[in-house]
């Protein structure tokens, strides 16, 4: 359970088992001081394993989208090289898919899971070396472009692009 109030103050949690003795535990922990709301500790949640594995912040964006609406952009890569892009939304977003798509419209990779985030990467590939020239022939960096769709709802959405390594 997520939760961020605007102001200092009370919240109270309810618990329920339904069918199951033993001991359980609650937790409570403080959000970091750079979290504002939900979206902002969501992203935090999405990307907590690629930036343990070394991936770095690329790009940040902010947009409002309504219902059935789109946003997009692109970013590159070199041979080698992962993306992770992460989007949470506020308001009364409900559910947003996101895309990996190659230039030429190729799904490389996709999020549509009924929630108002969503998550996904992809590697560029390296090439493949040549034995009779020792060596593994240049690649230009590949675009791939990210694309949102809200699909119930509207909102803002906050929109994280990662790079790191394979």
């Amino acid at each position: 359970m997520r939760a961020c109030a605007p102001t200092a103050s009370r919240l109270r949690a309810a618990v329920k088992v339904y069918g199951h003795d033993g001991t359980y535990a609650l937790g409570v922990l403080r959000a970091p001081r750079t979290v504002e709301d939900v979206p902002s500790l969501r992203l935090l949640e999405l990307t907590a394993e690629p930036r343990a594995r070394g991936y770095t912040l690329r790009t940040e964006e902010a947009h409002d989208l309504d219902e059935g609406a789109r946003v997009s952009g692109e970013t590159q890569l070199e041979p080698g090289r992962c993306a992770v892009v992460a989007i949470a939304g506020r308001g009364d977003l409900r559910d947003v898919d996101l895309e990996l798509r190659s230039i030429d419209g190729r799904v490389l990779a996709s999020d549509s899971g009924p929630a108002p985030h969503a998550t996904s990467g992809w590697c560029a590939p390296l090439p493949a070396a040549d034995p009779e020239l020792d060596a593994s022939p240049a690649i230009a960096p590949i675009t791939i472009v990210w694309e949102a769709r809200a699909y119930r709802g509207s909102g803002e959405v906050r929109v994280q692009v990662m790079e790191g390594p394979i």
